[in-house]
């Protein structure tokens, strides 16, 4: 997984990186999304946008009006679950960089505009999303302030990233910043924001069947494990908790934070 590199710990914080953390942007732009895979994965991008927008939902309906900046937009299924779900009226603005995930959104979303980068500060969000994003991004704190920049002061932010993805990972594709719900709060608060809310969710136990998997190298006993998960899961789960399971084997963390308001 670690190919010439090293996995490092903050004795700070506990946080854990790759090093060096390099981060090859043709990856999101040729492989991230492709035509073929789009087709694939649309099946669960509902179900993954809809446990999002649960976990925000007091937020979110308190507003008669919403304006979204969706960072790495990938499909913008959040826009279609705020069509279905939310009762004011929003705006959703997409940034993406992958021409495959661009041609699905502007053809599919029709509620706002899709951008390269992050715009300039004239405009202000209510709410930005950032799934699966700060695992990405070598040095967050310096996108943490462009973030800020474009909160309004009472506006929130809703993160989405792996938990700790390292132990169950055969392969890193591309993660630099491995974050647990101690560092990733962390982290938030040095750079002025306030948790509000946060969640661990996923599978557990199918995750703790794949690192089993990962690290014996044997696969039976691990995915008879995650069988058995799963036969009790589908019987037991209640149903409005289904939709935070997606993934399998991967495990999440959910997050809604405020801006600090800044002392007069």
């Amino acid at each position: 997984m670690f190919s010439g590199k090293k996995l490092v710990k903050c004795f700070s914080c506990g946080t854990k990186s790759m090093f060096p953390p390099e981060v090859e942007e043709s990856y999101y732009i040729t492989d991230y999304w492709t035509k073929e895979n789009i087709e694939r994965r649309t099946g669960g991008q509902y179900a993954q946008a809809l446990a999002r927008y649960m976990f925000a939902e007091e937020f979110i309906s308190a507003r008669k009006n919403l304006n979204v900046l969706d960072v790495g937009a990938g499909l913008g299924f959040f826009a279609k679950v705020l069509n279905d779900k939310y009762t004011g009226i929003f705006s959703y603005d997409a940034v993406e960089i992958n021409p495959a995930a661009v041609g699905y959104l502007l053809t599919h979303i029709d509620s706002g505009h899709v951008l390269s980068d992050l715009p300039g500060g004239e405009v202000k969000y209510d709410m930005i999303l950032l799934f699966h994003i700060l695992e990405h991004i070598a040095e967050p704190a310096g996108f943490l302030a462009k973030v800020s920049d474009l909160l309004k002061p009472d506006g929130c932010l809703l993160v989405e990233l792996p938990n700790e993805d390292w132990r169950y990972k055969k392969f890193n594709q591309p993660h630099v910043v491995y974050y647990n719900t101690k560092t990733l709060s962390m982290l938030l608060d040095r750079h002025g924001y306030a948790v509000s809310k946060v969640k661990e969710c996923g599978s557990k136990v199918s995750g703790m069947a794949n690192e089993l998997r990962l690290a014996s190298g044997v696969a039976g006993f691990a995915d008879k494990l995650r069988a058995l998960y799963y036969t009790i899961e589908k019987r037991l789960i209640p149903i409005e908790n289904v939709y935070d399971l997606y993934g399998s084997d991967r495990q999440w963390i959910r997050l809604l934070a405020r801006k600090k308001q800044k002392a007069l």
